[in-house]
């Protein structure tokens, strides 16, 4: 009898040491994974093949298979670099990974022209939401490829949970919606009309954040029950008013999206006569918060 429970004991063991060390399906699972077991090993199945790079075709210079070998092992011992840097800095702040849990993790590409895609992971840790880790990737054929690890540094550094990351991912995918187009349209239909009716207090749940809390800085809409805010957004919805009070049949033109130091600009342009106005909105987690208004005169 103690033989079998003891060969029952081995063998649950056995099968929770190999269920601990499965790689999971998805990068950014594996991600994590990597650093709850402290292994970078975990890491190889995604790690790009001499059969990936060839299968990009025109989109990077040929090489032969030494040069493609070569730039493999430069890149994985960057890779490898940046990954010990992350996990320096675990240790150093007293991060407990098996606590980190991956909520979300939103691919797509903020580079012009370029193969690589962006992949914003969105993590809980002690209740709090982040997605300070980014990696560098690219989707394939159902399979998922790490090409670069950047900035090693800020990753897992839990300092700012306004997910103004994962929120400029989002606008980018959405910006490929005619749907999210429609909806600004009317958002910002709706702001001419509030600003037209003086309608401060309608206006105001529209409207970000700018000033000297860096916390808040272009990341949070104004607190009205604060008067330096309560006058900003004044300011803001009397120059909306005396912009727009001659333009009753302006048209929309197309939304443009930049990329700027306070986060991801989403541009929507009116077309008032010769005259150009454009209002200038941050995604700030699901919501879309006016920053200002430039206009544009004829000549």
């Amino acid at each position: 009898m103690q033989i079998f429970q003891r060969i029952l004991v081995f063998l649950l063991l056995l099968l929770a040491s190999c269920k601990g060390k499965n790689v999971p399906a998805t990068l950014d699972q594996a991600f994590l994974r990597s650093f709850q077991q402290g292994e970078f090993a975990i890491l190889e199945k995604y790690l790009p093949t001499n059969e990936f790079y060839r299968s990009l075709g025109k989109d990077v210079p040929d090489r032969t298979d030494t040069e493609i070998d070569s730039f493999r092992t430069i890149n994985r011992r960057k890779l490898v670099d940046n990954w010990n840097k992350i996990s320096e800095g675990i240790k150093k702040n007293v991060i407990d990974p098996d606590k980190i849990f991956i909520k979300e993790a939103v691919v797509y590409n903020p580079y012009s022209q370029s193969i690589m895609q962006a992949m914003v992971i969105i993590y809980e840790y002690n209740g709090k939401l982040y997605d300070d880790l980014i990696l560098i990737v690219k989707k394939q054929n159902d399979r998922e490829y790490l090409l670069e690890i950047p900035n090693p540094l800020s990753a897992f550094e839990m300092r700012d949970t306004s997910l103004a990351n994962s929120s400029q991912a989002k606008v980018a995918l959405d910006l490929e919606k005619p749907a999210f187009a429609t909806a600004l349209r009317n958002q910002v239909k709706e702001m001419v009309a509030m600003a037209k009716s003086d309608n401060l207090s309608a206006f105001s749940t529209y409207i970000v954040y700018r000033g000297d809390d860096q916390v808040r800085n272009w990341k949070s809409p104004v607190n009205m029950n604060d008067a330096a805010e309560n006058k900003m957004t004044a300011d803001l919805i009397q120059k909306v008013k005396l912009v727009m009070n001659d333009c009753e049949d302006y048209s929309f033109d197309k939304i443009s999206a930049e990329k700027e130091s306070e986060g991801y600009w989403i541009v929507q342009p009116l077309n008032c006569g010769r005259r150009i106005v454009r209002f200038a909105f941050l995604k700030v987690k699901d919501r879309l918060l006016l920053g200002d208004i430039d206009v544009e005169n004829p000549d």
